[in-house]
């Protein structure tokens, strides 16, 4: 850091002197400094001309010690402190001492700057060696800081070199020296700073002046708050330029308030997840027929449950009618499995497409109250239409001094609701409702003009004419599908899985993001116990 003799430093003719001078002193350049920048009783107070009251403008935008270099002092000399503050009005101003002063004081705490925005303090060294900053602060908007050097033996030099072995990407270093303390005084990773630093690249070179000679130190270095170590130093000779090494250690990473937006991928070459998803096509279309014998069975069936009271009027027409014939050809060869095929090459192009890196999307959520990860989309819809539990339960998430996050825990859902909503958002020419595309197979308007009475061509059945039938089709088409698509609900699926990946870390060593990989078992199905992997990666909301 640099440094300077102070331009105004006045030198007190001895110990016992200075001490018994610094009451009266202190007094007499407050007193004049209160002529020269404060106000008096008859000025009207602070603010400008006129009777303001107010500081003018738009207010302070910046303070400087003139000069800003680390003042070298010995012990028991005074020097005056000037700042100049930016754009020049009249504040208020505010001088404080902090760190380890000792017995040194300021002539005057608070004060006002005037019309160039200048003010002046004197400012007392202590009797010992010390390092301590003082600090100036106008109204509650801009403050500066002033490092303050004192030893009666002169200064030396520090030449800082970091021992890291982290992987976390260091823009700068920061070195500090707290004097007459050693690292067991101080607490935390990283330890806080001393009232001498120095900033330096990694590579450059890395050197921290005006070190009080004749005593012995706390050496700190840190990157950011994500890594830090602290070192003894016994002493320094003056004019010394002294190597210290300092081993630095990577901050914990910090996982309390973490908000991550996580996406997991299913790799494409799992073959087990396609097992999965033709066990749900199996189990829907199997529900979609019931206990009848077929498609066309099945459709007829459906239409007299929606018929209610006019059942069996109907079950009578269909029977006298031949329903069940001109039903088969109306859809064609083969009839008997036409809305099955068509429903399940809907499943299979709609399931195909839940692999790739953005199947799952979460957010994930770490406080005092524990960690939470909450599934927000299923390849596009909601965890409810998809047929998952948005909550994941016991939700577990840690991280390992390698910045390798672990975390894990339990989802449900019911295949065979996904299997139609993949069907409904990706099997589909256009995606909708799978109601109306199935509907479009039966062609609900064309077959009740086909089952319309040969005698009463305008009437399918008693007190049923064509826009009855019609409406009873495509509400039996709409039970079938939702039939196929509740198919799984008495038995979820359990998805146990686990992860891990690499952190990217912010200045505060919290996670900001991280790749990775997870593994997963899915229980539920009468085959086996499936397993899964794919990708994990997250980043803050927001984030690219």
């Amino acid at each position: 850091m640099p440094h300077s003799s102070p331009r105004h430093a006045r030198s007190h003719p001895s110990a016992v002197s200075s001490r018994l001078l610094r009451a009266g002193g202190a007094v007499l350049a407050a007193l004049a400094l209160g002529a020269g920048c404060g106000s008096s009783a008859g000025d009207g107070g602070v603010g400008g001309t006129g009777g303001s009251g107010g500081t003018g403008g738009d207010g302070p935008t910046a303070v400087d010690f003139i000069p800003g270099q680390t003042l070298e002092l010995t012990p028991l000399e005074a020097v005056d402190l000037q700042i100049r503050v930016r754009p020049p009005a009249r504040y208020p101003v505010r001088f404080s001492l902090n760190g380890n002063s000792r017995d040194a004081s300021l002539a005057a705490t608070t004060l006002h700057t005037d019309a160039e925005g200048l003010a002046t303090t004197t400012l007392f060294a202590p009797s010992q060696v010390a390092s301590f900053t003082v600090r100036a602060t106008v109204g509650n908007e801009v403050s500066a800081a002033l490092a303050v050097a004192v030893s009666e033996l002169g200064f030396g030099t520090l030449r800082i070199t970091p021992s890291y072995g982290g992987q976390r990407q260091v823009s700068t270093w920061t070195a500090s020296v707290h004097t007459e303390r050693r690292c067991t005084d101080l607490s935390g990773t990283p330890p806080p700073d001393g009232a001498l630093w120095a900033h330096a690249s990694p590579g450059e070179a890395l050197r921290l002046g005006s070190v009080p000679a004749g005593s012995f130190y706390a050496v700190t270095l840190r990157a950011s708050q994500f890594a830090g170590g602290c070192t003894d130093l016994p002493s320094i000779v003056a004019g010394e330029e002294k190597a210290v090494s300092v081993q630095v250690f990577n901050r914990p990473l910090q996982l309390d308030q973490v908000q991550l937006s996580v996406m997991f991928g299913v790799s494409p070459e799992e073959s087990d997840w396609e097992v999965a998803h033709g066990a749900a096509k199996d189990a829907a279309l199997t529900a979609l027929i019931g206990d009848s014998e077929h498609d066309v069975d099945a459709l007829l069936d459906a239409m007299a449950e929606r018929a209610g009271a006019d059942a069996q009027l109907l079950i009578e027409a269909r029977a006298v009618g031949d329903w069940d014939a001109r039903v088969h050809l109306l859809l064609g060869d083969p009839a008997e499995r036409a809305l099955r095929d068509a429903l399940g090459a809907w499943i299979d192009r709609g399931t195909a497409r839940l692999v790739g890196p953005d199947v799952l999307s979460a957010a994930l959520s770490a406080s005092a109250a524990g960690p939470m990860l909450q599934l927000r989309r299923v390849a596009g819809l909601t965890p409810t239409v998809a047929g998952f539990s948005e909550q994941v339960t016991g939700f577990g998430f840690s991280a390992d001094p390698d910045d390798s996050l672990l975390f894990g825990g339990t989802l449900s859902y019911l295949p065979t609701r996904l299997a139609l909503a993949a069907a409904e958002q990706h099997g589909l020419d256009t995606p909708g409702d799978l109601a109306a595309a199935l509907s479009a197979v039966v062609d609900c308007a064309a077959l009740s003009q086909d089952l319309a009475s040969a005698d009463e061509p305008h009437e399918v059945f008693s007190g049923c004419d064509l826009d009855c039938a019609e409406q009873l089709c495509l509400e039996a088409v709409s039970e079938l599908v939702e039939r196929a698509r509740a198919a799984s609900d008495a038995a979820p699926v359990k998805v146990m899985f686990s992860a891990t990946a690499l952190a990217e870390v912010d200045s505060e060593a919290r996670p900001s993001g991280f790749t990775g990989t997870w593994v997963g078992e899915l229980t539920g199905f009468p085959q086996r116990t499936l397993r899964l992997s794919g990708t994990s990666r997250g980043q803050r909301p927001g984030g690219p």
